[in-house]
């Protein structure tokens, strides 16, 4: 009947392949980037008050309120419209979009956004003060890497300006 031709005879058969279509991602697959999203980014959220000292190898985004050190070397420190920080910050990348009071040192660049509020000394290869944000303290900008040293605990009140200091701006 269906693909005999007598008894002894065989069919020959061609598989024939079908275009893959490029479909879009699972849920599956959207979930998985949440899980990942979620072990490399620790939040502190808003209403959440840290006194203490942090350390780690993830990404840190700040709502709430910190006082005490941070220090991650290899990631991501945002302080958020929201937060309040009175420490000292040390990691790869600082972006201040709330108030901080405390020094901070960077591997990478320091960002302070026109809805921050800084007092403090900022040390970093790359330090950007975007139009209407607010800094009180020294800039110390260093040629290449700088290696970070563990954070001064000392948070509370900014060390003096120095005038001998090579590359360092005053700001007021």
């Amino acid at each position: 009947m269906f693909g005999t031709k007598g008894n002894n005879q065989k069919t020959d058969t061609t598989l024939v392949e079908t275009p893959k279509k490029d479909l879009p991602p699972s849920i599956f697959d959207k979930n998985k980037q949440k899980e990942k999203d979620m072990q490399t980014k620790t939040v502190i959220s808003k209403g959440c008050v840290f006194n203490g000292e942090i350390s780690g190898e993830s990404d840190i985004n700040v709502f709430g309120k910190i006082q005490g050190s941070v220090s991650i070397n290899s990631n991501v420190f945002t302080v958020e419209e929201s937060a309040q920080v009175n420490a000292s910050i040390s990691a790869k990348l600082v972006v201040i979009k709330g108030k901080v009071v405390g020094n901070i040192e960077a591997i990478d660049k320091i960002i302070v956004k026109d809805s921050g509020n800084v007092t403090g000394d900022l040390v970093a290869p790359k330090v950007a003060l975007t139009d209407g944000s607010y800094f009180k303290g020294n800039v110390s900008m260093v040629d290449g890497k700088i290696k970070t040293s563990p954070v001064n605990k000392k948070h509370d009140t900014p060390t003096k300006p120095q005038d001998s200091a090579k590359n360092t701006i005053k700001y007021t």
